[in-house]
């Protein structure tokens, strides 16, 4: 069955509009022309609200990398699993205490609000929709068992040298329970 899109807006039609960050890092970045930029390799959010602010692109080896703002992303395209971006390149801006990259906070231990240590999150789910990119959900590996936990980013209470969840052990507990 043929993908339907409306005339001149090729952002219609895309079916799977969430993916994992470690997805997103296998990425190509592209003009709109089709001219090679590089690979991307990191995003950054902003915590209050967990949107996509600026994404990282390492245009080769032993290059510096660049970035790009969100609004300069024009379309994902997953069947030759590329990023085509269209506007100005700038240099890493200052960090600000809103904001951090995805690399940043999978360094981090979770804890629930009890401070409790639940585990450290490997991945996070992206929604990439054409208006906005929104971490949404993190994804973490939680004790020696083999399911892993999915918690919804809204579920962060705060992200200093640790990220603290919303939840009590209990709770995240139960959480995975509900899972199995």
């Amino acid at each position: 069955m043929p993908l339907l899109r409306a005339p001149g807006n090729d952002k219609i039609g895309r079916r799977n509009e969430k993916m994992l960050y470690s997805e997103l890092k296998k990425y190509g970045v592209t003009t709109p022309l089709g001219d090679k930029v590089g690979k991307a390799v990191d995003v950054v959010v902003h915590i209050k609200d967990w949107n996509i602010k600026e994404v990282d692109v390492s245009p080769g080896l032993f290059k510096k990398a660049i970035w790009y703002d969100f609004d300069a992303v024009k379309n994902v395209d997953d069947n030759k699993k590329k990023v085509v971006i269209e506007g100005e390149a700038h240099s890493a801006s200052k960090p600000t205490t809103g904001d951090i990259s995805i690399n940043d906070l999978m360094r981090k231990k979770i804890f629930s609000s009890d401070e409790k240590e639940i585990g450290k999150m490997y991945d996070a789910v992206i929604a990439t929709k054409p208006e906005y990119w929104k971490m949404e959900k993190v994804l973490i590996h939680h004790g020696t068992s083999k399911r892993r936990l999915r918690l919804s980013s809204s579920e962060i209470k705060s992200v200093t040298d640790k990220i603290v969840l919303s939840k009590t052990y209990e709770e995240v507990e139960g959480i995975k329970e509900e899972s199995k």
